[in-house]
């Protein structure tokens, strides 16, 4: 008896020694150190990580998606959907509860302060090492890695970068946690579409010995990336292990039906017959049954047509902010005959309606023809200047130097806001690289040069992400036109060749010597942010007509 009673007395004692010593991060002692992450793991993080996992089980129960496109691997808009039941208290979108919590995790957790050598321990590598890290929390980890998770599903993917990288720094780039890290950082590369340095990240991955928690992980977002690249084939393994290791039943679902539509598209017809079978089942929401079905019917008649439908009207997967992209008008076929379309079989999809034609046949037209109208161009004022018997030779090469025009399309522009918000896109975005920006003189008027690029591809990938970026086109002063030019070329519009001759030679060579295939962003719809983005002297013609190629980035 006296001997339990003196255990109890003993335990009672530390622990209250515990807590009054446990608020306290500056001491870092082996109890200090077992309080802070006993707190941390069960009173903090416990509570964020369920109420992350439950947003998002909330999310993608309220989402809806269009089965007449390729599905996007991760539901678009993900971050930004409004809920029935849940309001949104900040700017930072619904994950900022969860953020907030890590935030005070690491604020009342996280211990830096070093600890006092113990001069019973060995002076092995290994306790030097320890004594030099630089966080001693053994948990606090897991709130850097939800902090910046919650920031991806927000959409703020500068800040989850910076929390990444914070990641990397403090526990070392070998640490589980730098790792972790690094496979979100592609990720964040991904959604904002720098697939350069997203190949580079996972390439760095797929060299490293992944710890077994990280390989399903790893496997999932390495299949987002080669969908975003077009490159099915290699994404279809990739794709069946993340649906093995799927937990939420939707997004498995959702994952089962983007399988059989990659083997529709890899002319596999019977392989995705038979994704299509399994995908049925009692449990199987009605919406995925049904239109699995529809696409079999079709698969028995005419998979060309399906494997058109689906290449034509492809979304990128997860575009995180469409409403700050400017989008092409999409000109649908109203003649076209669509009775081998799985999307006119008793209302088989919710959404959309087939096109016989989705293809690019005179994306330069219609600019052309808005800037000849306005007189954008005096041609008048022109005649005698350099350019008047044989027509210009312009030079049709792609990977030689580059440069980005940005032509305002009101006459009068103001020049600051345009410079400052291209050089301000430019610090933010690309840190590590130099442009030049300048206004030169073209026909009557001054366009803003971005320069140089090494390609027509490079400077292509600058123009998407500059529509993707909202404080750029909140800054705007006026709608601009971007063109994309070869150093050549644009020596021979200097010279007095009016722009249309450019434009029409565009229409002839550029285009048939191959734009390159991902055209997302000049393919989405405009009309399903027709209220949120108007865009004015715009008409959509109902007869048939082929997209547009370039549209004028605007101002927020």
């Amino acid at each position: 008896m006296r001997t339990a009673k003196h255990i109890t007395l003993i335990f009672l004692g530390w622990v209250g020694l515990m807590l009054c010593t446990g608020c306290s991060t500056h001491r870092n002692t082996r109890a200090n150190r077992a309080y802070h992450e006993l707190t941390t793991r069960y009173n903090v993080y416990y509570n964020a990580e369920k109420a992350y996992h439950d947003i998002l089980d909330e999310q993608l129960k309220y989402f809806q998606d269009d089965f007449s496109r390729l599905l996007p691997f991760y539901p678009p808009l993900l971050g930004h959907l409004t809920l029935p039941d849940m309001v949104k208290k900040s700017a930072g979108g619904p994950f900022d509860p969860v953020i907030e919590k890590m935030e005070k995790a690491i604020r009342e957790h996280s211990i830096s302060a070093k600890p006092r050598r113990d001069p019973t321990q060995p002076q092995s590598p290994e306790y030097r090492q320890w004594l030099q890290q630089n966080e001693f929390n053994p948990f606090i980890h897991h709130a850097w890695l939800l902090m910046g998770k919650a920031h991806v599903q927000n959409g703020n993917h500068a800040k989850a970068l910076a929390i990444f990288n914070e990641t990397v720094r403090l526990f070392g780039p070998e640490s589980d946690a730098a790792i972790e890290a690094h496979l979100w950082i592609a990720r964040c590369y991904i959604d904002m579409d720098r697939m350069l340095e997203a190949e580079q990240a996972l390439y760095a991955l797929k060299n490293m010995h992944l710890p077994v928690h990280l390989n399903d992980i790893f496997s999932e977002i390495y299949t987002y990336y080669l969908i975003q690249e077009a490159n099915y084939s290699d994404a279809i393994p990739h794709l069946k292990r993340s649906i093995d290791a799927e937990k939420r039943s939707k997004m498995k679902n959702r994952w089962q039906f983007l399988l059989a539509q990659l083997y529709i598209l890899e002319s596999q017809p019977k392989m995705a017959h038979d994704t299509f079978n399994s995908l049925k089942g009692l449990a199987t929401p009605r919406e995925f049954v049904r239109n699995a079905t529809a696409y079999q019917n079709v698969l028995e008649s005419n998979i060309d047509s399906l494997v058109v439908q689906i290449r034509n009207t492809r979304l990128l997967a997860d575009r995180a902010h469409p409403s700050l992209d400017t989008m092409v008008p999409m000109k649908h076929s109203s003649t076209g005959d669509t009775k081998d379309s799985p999307f006119s079989m008793g209302r088989a999809l919710d959404n959309g309606e087939p096109s016989d034609s989705l293809l690019p046949e005179n994306h330069w037209n219609f600019f052309r023809d808005r800037w000849i109208r306005s007189n954008r161009f005096h041609h008048a004022a022109h005649h005698g200047r350099g350019y008047k018997s044989e027509p210009p030779v312009f030079s049709e090469k792609r990977d030689t130097t580059h440069l980005l025009m940005l032509l305002a399309e009101q006459q009068e522009m103001e020049k600051e806001p345009l410079l400052f918000a291209t050089a301000l896109f430019n610090f933010e975005q690309y840190q590590l690289r130099t442009f030049e920006l300048a206004f030169t003189p073209l026909m009557e008027a001054d366009v803003l040069t971005v320069q140089p690029f090494r390609s027509y591809e490079e400077a292509n990938r600058y123009v998407h992400l500059l529509r993707k970026d909202s404080l750029f086109l909140k800054n705007l002063p006026h709608r601009v036109v971007p063109i994309v030019i070869s150093e050549e070329n644009w020596h021979i519009l200097q010279g007095g060749v009016p722009l249309e001759e450019f434009y029409a030679f565009m229409d002839t060579s550029l285009y048939e010597i191959g734009v390159p295939k991902r055209m997302g962003f000049q393919q989405e719809l405009m009309e399903d942010l027709a209220d949120e983005i108007p865009v004015p002297t715009i008409s959509l013609k109902k007869e048939s007509e082929k997209l547009e190629k370039i549209v004028p980035l605007k101002t927020a």
